[in-house]
């Protein structure tokens, strides 16, 4: 072997040859060689100025900031938004600070809440998305939490029921029941 890699992944290679060469001499001249080239160190202009916009760009608010945002432009009590809609208090509450899931609440009622605070179709379906997305992922954080327990530790068999019974409330959360979720709900706003 008398010829040097030449490659951009210099490393790569050199360690490859390394593998292939026997003798002391050749590798202690590949280190040599290795430690003594220069480093250039030159972002990528295209991809430095892709990780800059993904800083810069805000993230699509939620259903709960959306609601909140609107409710205080607004200036409405929540017993009063309550009323004038015939929204459940608990369920608000939820929707509010999104620890609910959209498809848990009947698509007549948000219909009514989103035409109350004056929000258009297409902002709260981005919310929605954006509120679904925190969910799964919390619950995917959750999930992987909990699988880090022991098996053979005790704990609070109240704790677990609550934790199948969220688990069952979930099981329709997927990406067809959340669109026709959507479509039914962009319908009824149309049709208001």
């Amino acid at each position: 072997m008398n010829r040097l890699p030449t490659s951009p992944n210099v490393l790569d290679n050199t360690l490859r040859l390394m593998a292939f060469t026997a003798s002391d001499s050749e590798i202690d001249r590949l280190a040599d060689w290795v430690f003594s080239a220069p480093i250039h160190l030159e972002p990528n202009p295209q991809r430095e100025q892709q990780l800059l916009g993904m800083f810069t760009q805000l993230p699509s608010p939620t259903l709960g900031s959306v609601l909140q945002q609107a409710i205080q432009q607004q200036a409405i009590e929540l017993p009063q938004l309550v009323s004038q809609t015939r929204f459940p208090e608990g369920l608000l509450t939820k929707l509010l600070v999104d620890a609910l899931f959209i498809s848990n609440v009947p698509v007549v009622l948000l219909k009514n809440l989103l035409l109350r605070l004056q929000i258009p179709f297409s902002v709260a379906q981005s919310a929605i998305e954006q509120t679904l997305q925190q969910l799964r992922m919390a619950a995917t954080q959750e999930a992987n939490q909990s699988a880090g327990s022991l098996a053979f530790r005790r704990e609070n068999g109240e704790a677990r029921s609550a934790e199948s019974r969220q688990e069952g409330r979930s099981l329709f959360e997927n990406d067809e029941a959340v669109a026709m979720y959507l479509h039914r709900l962009e319908n009824l706003m149309a049709s208001a």
